[in-house]
């Protein structure tokens, strides 16, 4: 059994484009542009750790990847590389550690939105629409317009578990937050998108904070409900932390991180 993590809970190979995007009023403080500054060639270091309440018991998965920002396209999306380093499943108070998958290719968009994931393998645990939904649901959407402290915006995007339906996403920026010594944008959002032709939803929540030089994630927590998988329909919790660059990798902060 193998439970993908942010990003890598995956799939669909095809780009999906943003539709509307709209900021609430905005509220007394000066407003702030929350956007994503990709750097090419930087490297983002994370672990994730994914707790789902299995029929059994819980099953905590543990994952440490890195994210290579191989190429930022004019339009200011950027490809790139994400490589697990390390997998861990804990049932029981037992951790196992299991094999690492092949590298694989994304494409986040301008906003934060993963517009496109080539899985390197089949997912071992639900279909490929809902991975891809788990994958788009751990990403923080930005607004489309400056928002101040308190202000909300909505986002829509096509769905890619359910045909002719959208996922919508619910922002909302709290202002700045310290984390580890930085001031980081807090922002909070839930998402909801249909999972079968039956209306059933999958839907998430994620309190992130930002760092305000990139938009690269440093920290969020968030649930996930209504996950259909081949055990059943399910819940998780979820972590994940920006971790600094390994000693191999010449230690530190990786470049967007700065």
């Amino acid at each position: 059994m193998r439970f993908y993590l942010l990003p890598a809970m995956l799939a669909a190979c095809t780009a999906l484009p943003v539709l509307a995007q709209t900021p609430s009023a905005p509220a007394a403080s000066a407003p702030v542009s929350l956007a994503m500054h990709y750097q090419q060639n930087a490297v983002e270091y994370y672990e994730a750790v994914m707790t789902v309440n299995m029929p059994n018991g819980a099953a905590i998965v543990t994952q440490d990847y890195h994210i290579s920002i191989d190429k930022v396209l004019p339009d200011g999306s950027a490809e790139v590389t994400l490589t697990d380093d390390a997998y861990t499943l804990n049932m029981g108070g037992s951790p196992t550690p299991l094999p690492t998958p092949p590298a694989v290719k994304l494409v986040f968009a301008p906003n934060g939105l993963l517009t496109k994931f080539k899985p390197a393998q089949p997912d071992e645990t639900m279909s490929k629409g809902v991975a891809h939904l788990m994958a788009m649901a751990m990403r923080i959407i930005m607004p489309a317009a400056p928002v101040s402290v308190g202000s909300a915006w909505t986002s829509s995007t096509s769905d890619p578990a359910v045909a002719n339906q959208n996922a919508s996403y619910h922002g909302s920026y709290l202002g700045t937050k310290t984390w580890q010594g930085k001031t980081c944008w807090h922002i909070r959002q839930k998402m909801s998108a249909a999972v079968s032709a039956d209306g059933s939803k999958l839907t998430s929540s994620l309190n992130a904070v930002l760092d305000p030089a990139t938009g690269a994630l440093m920290h969020a927590t968030g649930k996930v409900a209504g996950l259909p998988t081949q055990y059943g329909v399910l819940k998780a919790t979820i972590e994940v932390t920006r971790e600094k660059a390994p000693a191999s990798a010449g230690g530190g902060v990786s470049p967007a991180g700065k």
